[in-house]
């Protein structure tokens, strides 16, 4: 670790600078300071913090499947170039490995958008793998809609995704013991029999339990009413025909045919 560095747990009188990071990522609009708390309370919540200043961030959260998933890596614009962000995704696979001698993760996982080249490159140089590759769309409601009711999911193998299943900005295994947690931390809606998973508050994540276009086309009046002012996004498999999802009125993130997210795997 360089001279002068301390990466230490984040603690509740870190929120300022936490914030602080937040407001200058993504044009402000970036959710870490949204998920403080929650993350706070979870543990394994990190904060570079340099000169008694926190100026960077990284978390490793506990998924289904014996997963690490590492995320809220940030690094203050001001700090940056500095290899910090190098600094703490070292840091997290050592602890990592900590976590896998106690018996609590198998794998770390996290994910990046595929023009992220520095994330990507330092990924594969420690030993992580692209195992899969998204569409990012969003949708754009332009009709009141209809309300969906708010239904549970009664078996995992209902949700038509081979190995990982979106969940907000996280991919979660498709493994027996995701059921419970998908259905504590996504709020499951149906419409006309078919169920679709919703993330977020400001902006929604939709996970459609089936990724044929005629039943998302179903389920478009009750994205219409949850997208009523706010943004509406869905995350689909490379293996879906992109043309599909065109036609039914999403957007994609980026003009090219090429998938915006990678998810990267380093088993332990």
């Amino acid at each position: 670790m360089k001279s002068g560095i301390i990466i230490r747990e984040i603690r509740e009188e870190d929120r300022k600078d936490i914030e602080e990071i937040s407001n200058l990522i993504w044009e402000g609009e970036d959710y870490l300071s949204s998920v403080f708390d929650s993350w706070l309370k979870d543990k394994n919540f990190y904060a570079i913090e340099v000169d008694g200043k926190v100026i960077g961030t990284g978390k490793i959260s506990i998924l289904p499947g014996k997963v690490g998933w590492m995320e809220g890596l940030r690094v203050h614009p001001n700090y940056q170039g500095r290899g910090l962000g190098k600094e703490m995704h070292m840091f997290l696979l050592k602890r990592g490995e900590e976590l896998k001698n106690k018996g609590i993760v198998d794998f770390l996982e996290f994910a990046t958008e595929s023009d992220n080249n520095r994330s990507i490159n330092l990924g594969l140089k420690t030993g992580f793998s692209v195992v899969k590759k998204y569409y990012g769309f969003s949708y754009i409601s332009k009709e009141s809609g209809e309300r969906p009711q708010l239904s549970r999911l009664e078996d995992i193998e209902s949700l038509e995704y081979e190995d990982h299943i979106p969940c907000a900005w996280k991919f979660v295994r498709k493994v027996p013991d995701s059921l419970e947690f998908l259905n504590k931390r996504c709020q499951i809606y149906e419409f006309h029999g078919i169920k679709f998973l919703v993330t977020g508050k400001e902006e929604l994540v939709v996970t459609p339990a089936s990724l044929e276009p005629q039943k998302i086309e179903k389920i478009k009046p009750a994205l219409n009413y949850l997208g009523r002012e706010r943004s509406v996004y869905m995350v689909i498999p490379e293996d879906r025909k992109l043309e599909d999802f065109l036609a039914l009125g999403f957007r994609k993130w980026e003009d090219n045919s090429e998938p915006e997210i990678l998810l990267l795997r380093k088993k332990l």
